[in-house]
Parts: structure tokens; C-alpha cells; sequence
């Protein structure tokens, strides 16, 4: 799941100085954050989903 760019700043990170360090652990921190987050949304849509589908049909929109 790595990409390039972020082994790239791991690298820097293990040869660079402690503010790269800190700044690609806050980079990774909001990258675990916001697939946390697109994991939940889409958690809590799929089930509306159906629903949702129905009711657009049901009304002929």
C-alpha cells in the first residue's frame, strides 16, 4: 500500500533530520486517519444505499 513518494519520505526520514522525521509520522498519522475515515463513511452509506434507491425509484425522480 506504500506508494513511491511515501517510501521516498521514509528514506529521507532515516537519513534526514528529526523535523522530517516528525513531519512523515504526522504525514503517515493523517493518512491512517483518513482511511479510517472513507472505511466508516463508507460502512455507514452501504446499508442506506438500497433504501436510497428505492425511494428515488418509488417517487420516478
Amino acid at each position: 500500500m506504500w506508494g513511491v513518494a511515501e517510501t521516498r519520505l521514509v528514506a529521507d526520514a532515516d537519513t534526514g533530520s528529526r523535523a522530517e522525521a516528525d513531519a512523515t509520522r504526522k504525514i503517515d498519522d493523517i493518512r491512517e486517519l483518513v482511511e479510517k475515515t472513507i472505511w466508516m463513511v463508507r460502512n455507514v452509506a452501504s446499508p442506506l444505499r438500497p433504501a436510497a434507491l428505492f425511494s428515488v425509484s418509488r417517487f420516478g425522480a
